[in-house]
């Protein structure tokens, strides 16, 4: 085994204790890398299972690269599984068409690695593509993980090729008689890659010859690298971050103390959806942390909130809908609704339990969040407030303001759940029967 190649795999099957006693997903579309590394597999003895998609973008050249894969595989006596996606699914994605594609790639291929009872899954990314991959994050404006390239192993996701250059894997081919098919769409400068691909590439290698080798150790480094941050952030949120159901808040003064607020940020909200730009613009938010009114920036699911010295991360409700009970007892998510005698009241804060006059409350009733135009008589207060206003008055933050509900009978408010009940439905003397709702956690 001479070959730098086979040598490349071979040591890099040692390295994560692999044998040929093992089943592999190899994904293969029949292009030169994907077959080199078949070719491979198979001559370090190897067990491997073809998984090959066609996408169908190409018309019959996507049927031939199936075939061709197919025709392969039962030459070689190789299991060989196959995926077509139909022209409906193709039409009905949404956004980057790679990204779709690969997200499906990879669901199907973790699939068969069930199926299979295999515990890895081999892909073909080689050097080049780890030097156009990070020049195309960096052109994006990328951070974090994002730039830092692929690794070599992902999870169950393993690049055996990943320190091999593309000149390497087409001298391996040619040297063992390997074909292959040309994907005609990767010949266009339709898609960013390509162009980095053909035009910048070229050009940055007549200045650095090794500029693959380069970008390779870089990658390795900040990986490392990675690790070590992703110890440090997470012992410092552990440390400062308050928990709680649906919320998350964090000192900014602790945050600043780190001098390291967009690395923290980034790796505390990238999760929930926020991207590199956001985090700057959360992070100029915090510079003024004694605002009084609050600063908010939004993902699709998450809201942060920078206000009187704290960001909060809310988790967004993703339906404002209101809820209708008929009657009682009743249970909405955490809260619950049931009948008592006046002598089985035991008050405690609005926060844990609230008692309304059942006699005085006609069902049905509607709990829903409240909005703009809201009134009620707060219970102790000389008149009638808008909703709004009570809240403001409160101090409560903005972040969990949007999330209060109130409680509605006949176009009412009889309450602002978790803070006060209307003064018409209070208690008294002559009760005979109450309303207790108690709340299981914070409200939203």
């Amino acid at each position: 085994m001479s070959n730098p190649i086979l040598l490349g795999i071979q040591s890099f099957f040692a390295r994560h204790s692999i044998h040929t006693n093992e089943t592999l997903i190899v994904g293969v579309s029949g292009g030169l890398d994907s077959m080199v590394l078949l070719h491979a597999c198979i001559a370090c003895g190897m067990r491997v299972v073809v998984a090959h998609v066609n996408y169908g973008f190409r018309g019959e050249e996507s049927m031939a690269d199936e075939a061709f894969v197919k025709n392969y595989c039962q030459q070689q006596s190789i299991p060989c599984e196959t995926r077509a996606v139909t022209q409906e699914q193709r039409q009905e994605h949404e956004g980057s068409t790679q990204e779709w594609a690969r997200q499906l790639r990879y669901e199907w291929f973790n699939a068969l690695k069930d199926k299979h009872a295999a515990r890895y899954i081999l892909v073909a990314h080689h050097a080049n593509d780890q030097t156009e991959t990070m020049l195309l994050q960096f052109i994006r404006g990328g951070a974090g993980k994002s730039v830092y390239g692929m690794a070599e192993a992902s999870g169950a996701v393993l690049r055996p090729l990943l320190s091999m250059t593309k000149s390497a894997i087409l001298n391996y081919a040619q040297s063992n008689g390997i074909s292959w098919r040309n994907d005609s769409s990767n010949e266009t400068d339709i898609y960013t890659r390509n162009l980095i691909r053909h035009h910048l590439l070229p050009q940055i290698e007549q200045i650095n010859p090794r500029i693959h080798d380069t970008i390779l150790q870089r990658s390795a480094i900040m990986h490392e690298e990675q690790v070590l941050v992703d110890t440090a952030v997470q012992h410092f949120l552990t440390e400062q971050m308050t928990a709680h159901e649906g919320f998350q808040s964090l000192p900014i003064a602790s945050l600043a103390a780190t001098r390291a607020e967009h690395v923290v940020l980034w790796r505390w909200l990238n999760p929930f959806g926020f991207t590199s730009g956001q985090i700057y613009q959360i992070a100029e938010m915090c510079g003024d942390a004694g605002r009084a009114e609050s600063a908010r920036c939004s993902s699709a699911t998450h809201d942060v909130f920078v206000q009187r010295g704290m960001v909060n991360c809310v988790e967004r409700e993703m339906s404002a809908e209101s809820s209708t009970i008929q009657k009682f007892p009743a249970t909405l998510g955490r809260l619950n609704f049931s009948v008592c005698t006046p002598q089985e009241v035991s008050f405690t804060a609005d926060r844990e339990r609230q008692y309304l006059d059942a006699d005085k409350v006609d069902l049905p009733i509607c709990v829903r969040r409240w909005k703009a135009g809201d009134r009620f008589l707060p219970l102790g207060a000389p008149g009638n407030q808008k909703v709004a206003d009570f809240l403001t008055h409160a101090h409560i933050p903005a972040w969990e303001k949007e999330r209060i509900q109130v409680l509605e009978a006949n176009g009412k408010v009889i309450a602002v759940l978790g803070w006060r009940i209307d003064e018409a439905f209070k208690i008294t003397a002559a009760t005979r029967q109450c309303v207790c709702i108690t709340f299981g956690g914070f409200q939203s």
